[in-house]
């Protein structure tokens, strides 16, 4: 297939958004598929240029409001001038033309959030932006032959669901061959899950022993993780230049470590420079991450700052956003690090014991989700505490944590994050958990349903 890609996106490569384009882009690329980027941006493309290297980008810019909808026209003549077999569109807002190039080629919209609440909770219902959108919205929902939802609910939202002609369902994903785990927390883990809870104590004495020193309190407490030397702070992590978390084996071979028993850990090897001595998991707080945007009020970061309040001894750091996100004060154990790129945050997520995803979407009107940051947390085999329905698990799994959608639901369940932080410090989730995120899995699914509309479109339904 030709597939044209058009978005219209003004962040980086620090955002989730680029990394997930860049990933499926290369997935449908490595599939034999040609695909071509049309980017609408404020920006210039060299981020996105590089990332997808060997694919074509096209950037039409603009300045303003006045000048976006005569230069989209710009590049809506650009998508139908290459010929593409099927046009993917991430789901915005209208600009004259998109219509008319989602009915002349069969299309696919991806839909990735509510927009009328999300206009709504930014804008106002009175403002401009927000009537613009709310009257304007039903063109280019009504032109597409297809839709892509990332979770059930928004798929049976009226607002989508009265014009969608034809829809599936696919959570959000990640490459996880980006992300290597060391086999022997791997094993540690299928024991933490494997395990029953009294013996959880007994399972981290015996991991303390083997490790002289103990096992430190996350992955990366030994700080030996490797992360390539492409993946530097100031470029894009896409598919040919993306860091590899590479943790170091402590066990020689696959069948030695076949040949432990599941109730018990692989042995830990000291590090082999003893200026950086494996930490003991009590000797150190207990950490948490959230990776995260600015003036997204359903994250909850006001949440996680009265969660950290009430526990001082525990440690918080946040990536994404700055102090001023908070009103209040801000917790003495609370490190906020603003926008990094993944180079720069990987040794945050390497010393993590629990990751935090979305604590608030009960603000978006919202109960499912399938956010970025929870599949590279758990890529990271990092336990994850969430307040929302994840749509990739809908059952309970035993390294998430799911609490209510509701505003004080870290404080009443405070007892529930303590056991589950005291379960799983010092472990990771077993890679063979989260193959469902992958994704291969995902674009394989996304290819079929844009053939799928393709044939129906050629055959006049």
């Amino acid at each position: 297939m030709k597939i044209a890609y058009v978005i219209h996106w003004n962040e980086g490569p620090r955002s989730g958004v680029f990394k997930k384009v860049v990933h499926q882009v290369s997935e449908w690329t490595r599939l034999g598929h040609r695909v071509a980027l049309f980017l609408f941006t404020r920006a210039a493309g060299e981020h996105w240029e590089r990332a997808l290297e060997g694919v074509e980008v096209r950037v039409q810019c603009y300045d303003g409001a006045l000048t976006r909808l005569r230069d989209f026209k710009r590049l809506a003549d650009q998508v139908l001038g290459w010929g593409p077999d099927v046009i993917y569109h991430r789901y915005d807002q209208y600009y004259f033309g998109l219509p008319r190039i989602l009915r002349r080629v069969p299309s696919v919209l991806e839909v990735n959030s509510n927009d009328l609440t999300e206009l709504r909770m930014e804008s106002g219902s009175l403002s401009l932006k927000y009537l613009y959108h709310k009257y304007t919205r039903k063109r280019i929902l009504q032109a597409a032959d297809g839709a892509v939802f990332v979770s059930q609910e928004l798929s049976g939202e009226p607002g989508f669901s009265r014009y969608v002609k034809k829809q599936v369902v696919i959570g959000n994903g990640i490459n996880l061959e980006e992300f290597l785990v060391s086999r022997s927390m791997t094993a540690v883990s299928e024991s933490c899950i494997e395990e029953p809870n009294e013996s959880k104590e007994q399972l981290k004495e015996s991991i303390q022993s083997q490790a002289g020193s103990g096992l430190g309190a996350g992955l990366g407490a030994d700080r030996r993780a490797a992360v390539s030397s492409r993946s530097q702070a100031d470029e894009p992590l896409g598919p040919t230049s993306a860091g590899v978390l590479v943790l170091e084996q402590t066990v020689d071979s696959e069948s030695e470590q076949e040949s432990l028993p599941n109730s018990l850990p692989n042995p830990v090897e000291p590090a082999s420079n003893p200026a950086e001595p494996l930490r003991s998991i009590s000797a150190e707080p207990v950490r948490f991450v959230f990776i995260g945007s600015s003036g997204q009020a359903w994250h909850g970061v006001d949440l996680i700052a009265d969660l950290a309040a009430r526990r001082p001894a525990w440690k918080f750091d946040v990536i994404g956003l700055t102090i001023d996100e908070l009103e209040g004060p801000v917790p003495a154990n609370m490190s906020f690090h603003g926008p990094l790129t993944r180079a720069e945050y990987q040794p945050h997520l390497d010393q993590t014991d629990i990751a935090l995803g979305t604590m608030a979407l009960f603000r978006k009107r919202m109960a499912e989700a399938s956010p970025l940051k929870v599949r590279e947390y758990l890529a990271n085999g990092l336990p994850v505490i969430i307040a929302y329905e994840e749509t990739d698990f809908p059952e309970p799994v035993p390294f998430l944590l799911k609490l209510p959608n509701q505003p004080d639901s870290l404080i009443l369940h405070l007892g529930r994050i303590e056991e589950f932080a005291s379960r799983w410090r010092g472990s990771r989730v077993p890679r063979k958990e989260i193959t469902r995120l992958d994704v291969k899995t995902k674009e394989s699914e996304r290819l079929k349903f844009m053939k799928s509309v393709i044939r129906e479109k050629g055959d006049g339904r």
